[in-house]
């Protein structure tokens, strides 16, 4: 979902258009994806920095992992526009995954993600994701509005196998012998 959200942002903002009603025009999506980011965070060693010292240390993280990012796509050359579009907030920062952190590690996920909203603090558009039963204890983000997908019944999970393997198939990924089967 997330994915073909800053799909349609970016084609959005390539168009210069609005992406979604009642959205900004402009806005670059920026999508990170938690489990990474969580063994770059889990690494620090934070225990003698003070409170304000740690947070930009996360901050500081997470910004080198999203240059990282830049850099394995070779557009490490982009790296300054970024850092435009976040501190103008003209950014759909999507933080993927929440609930594939281990457990262990969500708060400081979570410090980190508020820490680098607070950082960043003319975002106009940031989305967490995670699924519903593990939206507990240390997951839990304050400020933030919860929305639920509408649950699959089983007419959409058909559909979605059949749409996700025929994709898998038009993509070059699966013959369609291949997808067919796993598809049923």
């Amino acid at each position: 979902f997330v994915r073909q959200l800053a799909a349609r942002t970016a084609q959005a903002h390539l168009a210069d258009e609005v992406p979604f009603p009642g959205w900004e025009r402009g806005l670059v999506p920026v999508l990170v994806t938690l489990r990474e980011l969580a063994p770059e965070l889990a690494a620090l060693d934070l225990g003698s920095l003070s409170e304000a010292a740690q947070e930009r240390c996360l901050v500081e993280t997470a910004r080198e992992f999203l240059a990282a990012q830049l850099h394995a796509c070779k557009a490490e050359d982009w790296n300054g526009c970024l850092e435009d579009a976040l501190l103008a907030g003209k950014v759909l920062l999507i933080f993927d995954g929440l609930d594939e952190v281990a457990e262990a590690c969500r708060g400081l996920v979570r410090w980190a993600v508020g820490a680098f909203l607070q950082a960043y603090g003319n975002l106009q558009r940031a989305i967490v994701t995670c699924r519903v039963r593990s939206y507990t204890g240390d997951a839990v983000l304050p400020g933030f509005r919860q929305h639920t997908l509408a649950p699959f019944d089983e007419g959409k999970i058909r559909d979605f196998v059949i749409g996700w393997y025929r994709a898998q198939h038009n993509l070059g990924r699966l013959s369609q012998a291949v997808a067919e089967d796993r598809a049923s």
